[in-house]
């Protein structure tokens, strides 16, 4: 399948498949510099007693965990972004998310911009040294991790 420019899920509007859908598809279906589009974002928000399109919903809300929210994995891979600037290139939560450019979120919609080959190739500077405290990011990226889809 793919690659593609673009990919918009506009699918089920579970929140846990568009989790799925861009831990599956953004790696291996995307080209350099496309867009990873999911749209509807509202669902994220929504009572577990009003189903999408039929589909029952689970772990929805303001207070949803990343496991079961797009909006609220998708807010993870923010803290993500900075790695080269902070020395961390370790700094993952998905294999992949290296070629994340840029995370854009509108009115029930988000785009994330896969980097150019260009991009990948002149990535920005880095401190000497990482001044992080390392500890902390590395229980962030576990604990990041545990809400991670099962891809088989």
């Amino acid at each position: 399948m793919g690659p593609y420019d673009i990919i918009i899920d506009d699918g089920s509007h579970v929140p846990k498949h568009m989790i799925f859908s861009f831990f599956t598809l953004f790696k291996k279906c995307l080209n350099p510099g496309g867009l990873f589009v999911i749209e509807d974002l509202e669902t994220n928000y929504w009572d577990v007693e009003w189903p999408s399109f039929g589909v029952k919903l689970e772990g929805t809300g303001f207070s949803a965990s990343p496991a079961d929210s797009a909006v609220e994995k998708m807010k993870q891979f923010i803290d993500i972004l900075a790695r080269y600037q902070l020395h961390s290139p370790d700094l993952s939560i998905m294999d992949g998310d290296e070629a994340i450019c840029s995370i854009e979120f509108g009115m029930n919609i988000l785009v994330v911009k896969k980097c150019t080959l260009e991009d990948m190739r002149i990535r920005p500077g880095r401190l000497p040294k990482s001044r992080v405290d390392v500890p902390s990011r590395d229980k962030f990226v576990a604990e990041a991790k545990k809400t991670n889809p099962l891809i088989e």
